[in-house]
């Protein structure tokens, strides 16, 4: 009896033929740079689909790909077809600057309450002995 394939690899397999059909290209090639894109948080969410699918955006070597993004499974679901309407628009939200975010550390730093001697609350304690 054969073995079952898991959905993680089925979703792998899906992809690999949705890719091949719709842009030509080899998901080897493609799949570790998808991940690190994903990873570094690169892509663009277009819609969320549900709790763990959403429609993403990436631009890699210069070609932007729509593909569904299962979150649970960090996998590829499919990739879609762009239409020739859409592309520019879709290339548009690649130009545009991207903010960039202050660290952790400086919101923390503004969000602390602040001691009578200019020193920041470590924990809820000694917030609470401060006050007292």
């Amino acid at each position: 009896m054969a073995r079952r394939k898991s959905k993680k690899l089925s979703e792998r397999i899906h992809a690999r033929r949705r890719l091949k059909q719709r842009y030509g290209i080899d998901y080897t090639v493609l799949r570790p740079q998808i991940l690190k894109e994903v990873k570094q948080g690169k892509t663009i969410t277009l819609e969320k689909q549900s709790i763990r699918v959403s429609l993403r955006l990436a631009k890699i070597n210069g070609m932007i790909f729509k593909f569904v993004w299962d979150k649970e499974r960090r996998e590829v679901v499919t990739f879609l077809p762009i239409e020739q309407d859409e592309r520019p628009k879709l290339e548009s939200m690649f130009e545009k600057p991207v903010e960039l975010l202050e660290s952790t550390e400086a919101k923390e730093a503004k969000e602390k309450p602040k001691r009578t001697d200019g020193r920041t609350f470590d924990s809820f304690r000694d917030f609470m002995v401060g006050c007292g």
